[in-house]
């Protein structure tokens, strides 16, 4: 081995960042019946998907903003605790808990709830339930509706440096 040869020295370049995630709005809203029972409905705007299922396109990290609409006497919030439960997958009851990576909770108010959709791998439906209590707590009925995850984002990756 020639010891007059410089050697190549190895150098580790930090990750971009992904770019920032795409915006969705979706309205929750609650209205009580002719009979005084709750009635949930959805509406996520016409680029993702209407009052159908929450279309998130492929390719893209999105972040998504549920926006409580309370129409009723109930004084409905957001259960800031566990705000949603989500599940990967469309068969099989409700999700019971967050058992997805693919969802992070960014914030969440007694009126507004942001999550980040890494939307990674293949496309797929996610399950999601969001919880809400009354003004002093007490459990509200859930909404459950459904995510269509078109896939292809950027999944989040731990970097740890010592600088």
């Amino acid at each position: 081995m020639n010891q007059d040869v410089d050697q190549p020295i190895i150098t580790i370049e930090p990750m971009a960042p992904p770019p920032p995630p795409s915006k969705a709005t979706v309205e929750i809203i609650a209205d009580v019946d002719g009979f005084g029972n709750l009635k949930w409905r959805h509406d996520n705007g016409p680029a993702h998907g209407g009052n159908g299922k929450l279309k998130l396109k492929q390719g893209e990290n999105h972040e998504v903003t549920f926006k409580l609409v309370d129409n009723t006497k109930l004084e409905i919030r957001f259960d800031a605790s566990q705000p949603i439960f989500v599940k990967e997958g469309s068969g099989g009851s409700c999700p019971r808990a967050k058992d997805s990576d693919l969802i992070m909770v960014s914030s969440c108010s007694a009126k507004e709830l942001v999550i980040i959709d890494w939307n990674y791998g293949i496309p797929c439906e996610l399950q999601y339930q969001l919880n809400f209590v009354n003004n002093i707590g007490g459990p509200i009925p859930a909404y459950d509706p459904i995510i269509e995850n078109g896939g292809g984002g950027t999944k989040p990756t731990l970097t740890i440096s010592n600088q």
